[in-house]
This record gives structure tokens, C-alpha cells and sequence, in this order.
């Protein structure tokens, strides 16, 4: 209260240089006009705006900074947890289970777990609602578990995805397939191009693109009662 009547005061002396009517009878006033009331509460609303304007400038663009930070994270996230399980694909020529199927929107093969089990792994995309964006799922299932009553694990990495292509190299014939045929064995190497939807995206460039070397010593060949 007491800031408030001092900046009143500077108010009515600004405003009596302003007016020119400074005089002595005027300056032993103890109150305030209601011209001077009006001046002051005006300066003080657009200092206030001012103010105003700045803090919420300032709180849009950290929140700005903090979403697109976590959105890099949950991109490079689902991107990495790709390719890491595509590095560790596993397949036996002498199992038919044991098998590599890719198009362009999904991917089904065998992987190695950091437990160090066979899991059938299928990424995919599926429609949100609105149909502005897709979710990616990773689904799973150890191989010993196929045949059995055990149900596969279902699990949504990113529900911001626009954009979701797969396509495979064949070192050999040096081509690229938008569908894997089957009867290649594995791809030597696949292309992962994702793009995320959020507000920010345009400006962030969230559009990624990863290639994934895989090693033909993945493929192994057990024969007899070793075969899986």
C-alpha cells in the first residue's frame, strides 16, 4: 500500500509538470484528483501488461522447450528400441516358424531378449482416433511360448507418430523392397523412416530416418534334434 501512494505521489508530479500547474497550494495537497487517480492507474495498467505480456511469453516458450525436449526423448526412444531389437533378429532356414516378414507399415521377425530368449517380435502402427496420428506397438512373445496358452505382450512405444515406412535391402541384387519376400532369409539392412505429429514438429524437423545393418551370422543353421 505504501508503494502504491508513492508511486501516486510521482503520478501527481508528473502530471502537474504535464498540465503545468505545480504551484504551492497544489503540493501541500495531502489527496489525490481523480485526474491524478486516472493517470496513475493507467501507467500502472500498461506497466502491469507489460510485465504481463513478458511472464507469458517467457512460461509459453519453457513450456515450448520442456515438450519438445520430451518428445525428442520418446522419439529417439522408439527409434533406438527398433533398431536394437532388429540388430539381435534371429533366424533358423531349417524352422519355418523361425521366419523374417516385412512391408512397408510393419515388421514381424525373431529376436534375442537381454534375458537371452528367442521372442517373436512384430512392430506395427494403428490408427488413432481422429486419424490425425498413429500409435506404434511393439508386440511379443518368447517362441516357446507360440504354441502354449501364454498370451503375447502388447506395448505402445509412441502414440505421436505420422508417418511410419520400412524398407529392406538385398546386398545382393543391390535393391530395395518395400515387402521382404520370404524366401531371401534376412535383409541386409533396413531403412526406418518416422516422422512424429505434435504442435512443435514443423519447426523441430521431427522427421528421422535410421539404417539398421544386419549381420548374416544371425542366421544359424541347426540340423537335427538341435533344431528349434
Amino acid at each position: 500500500m505504501f508503494l502504491f501512494w508513492f508511486y501516486l505521489q510521482f503520478v501527481r508530479a508528473g502530471v502537474y509538470v504535464i498540465i503545468g500547474v505545480m504551484n504551492r497550494e497544489q503540493s501541500s495537497l495531502t489527496g489525490f484528483t481523480l485526474l491524478e487517480l486516472l493517470v496513475g492507474i493507467t501507467i500502472f495498467a500498461i506497466v502491469i501488461g507489460g510485465v504481463y505480456s513478458s511472464l507469458y511469453l517467457g512460461v509459453k516458450t519453457w513450456r515450448q522447450e520442456e515438450s519438445l525436449d520430451e518428445s525428442y526423448e520418446q522419439a529417439f526412444a522408439s527409434l533406438d528400441l527398433l533398431a536394437r531389437r532388429l540388430r539381435c533378429v534371429f533366424m533358423n532356414p531349417l524352422n519355418a516358424d523361425i521366419k523374417f516378414s516385412g512391408s512397408s507399415e510393419s515388421v514381424d521377425f525373431f529376436s534375442v531378449n537381454r534375458e537371452g530368449d528367442i521372442e517373436n517380435v512384430v512392430f506395427y502402427t494403428q490408427e488413432n482416433e481422429g486419424g490425425e496420428s498413429f500409435s506404434l506397438f511393439q508386440k511379443r512373445i518368447r517362441y516357446l511360448d507360440l504354441k502354449g496358452e501364454a498370451a503375447a505382450v502388447l506395448e505402445c512405444i509412441n502414440k505421436n507418430v505420422k508417418q511410419f515406412a520400412l524398407s529392406y535391402f538385398n546386398a545382393r541384387e543391390q535393391k530395395w523392397y518395400d515387402a521382404w519376400p520370404e524366401d531371401l532369409g534376412l535383409p541386409n539392412e533396413v531403412k526406418i523412416e518416422i516422422s512424429f505429429a505434435d504442435k512443435y514438429a514443423k519447426e523441430a524437423g521431427r522427421d528421422m530416418t535410421k539404417y539398421v545393418n544386419i549381420s548374416l551370422a544371425n542366421t544359424i543353421d541347426f540340423s537335427g534334434d538341435e533344431a528349434l
